[in-house]
């Protein structure tokens, strides 16, 4: 969605609205999302999300927190590329995680040029764009922190160390990758 002229297919995702919370919070941003139902896994609805590239608008968020806390960095990425200035509130969780996933995202967008700032419980992210950053990124040991900037450098190039860390909830992140830019 970073990336201009680009799309992704996503094919068996559970579809139940507290699993798509951060899809749905894109939407709001103005991104381009399909759904597919394709059938049940149990109870579950399962189907395929397409996602297109699309200009992006600021959000607010500060509801449905305990939906978004671990897709919060992912959402801050996208809200780094938004038009305008995005909020989270009510995400002080964040900063008890596998790193202080406020303090580590922000670092991180501040290497991409991007203005923001830390708030008590959340932060506000001054949309533009992304510059290649001239020292690596860090994971700070965290897959969360990781897998989203890796995706952000998809669209502005540039390194990640401690990428390996990924494998905690996504073992097969950086093949795919390669197939995805290949």
């Amino acid at each position: 969605m970073l990336v201009p002229k680009s799309s992704v297919l996503l094919k068996g995702v559970l579809l139940n609205p507290s699993r798509i919370e951060a899809f749905k919070v894109l939407e709001q941003m103005g991104a381009k999302v399909h759904y597919e139902l394709k059938g049940q896994m149990g109870a579950e609805p399962v189907g395929d999300i397409y996602i297109q590239h699309s200009p992006l608008k600021a959000v607010t968020i500060s509801k449905n927190i305990a939906s978004l806390i671990d897709e919060l960095p992912a959402l801050a990425v996208a809200m780094a590329v938004a038009s305008g200035v995005s909020v989270v509130h009510n995400a002080k969780e964040l900063r008890f995680k596998e790193s202080d996933r406020i303090a580590t995202t922000l670092a991180n967008l501040e290497k991409l040029g991007i203005e923001c700032h830390a708030l008590e419980d959340g932060f506000q992210i001054k949309g533009g764009a992304f510059k290649r950053p001239k020292e690596p990124l860090e994971s700070f040991k965290d897959h969360r922190i990781a897998l989203s900037f890796a995706m952000a450098l998809l669209a502005c190039g540039g390194a990640l160390e401690g990428v390996e860390c990924v494998a905690v909830s996504f073992p097969h992140f950086l093949d795919l990758l390669k197939r995805i830019v290949a």
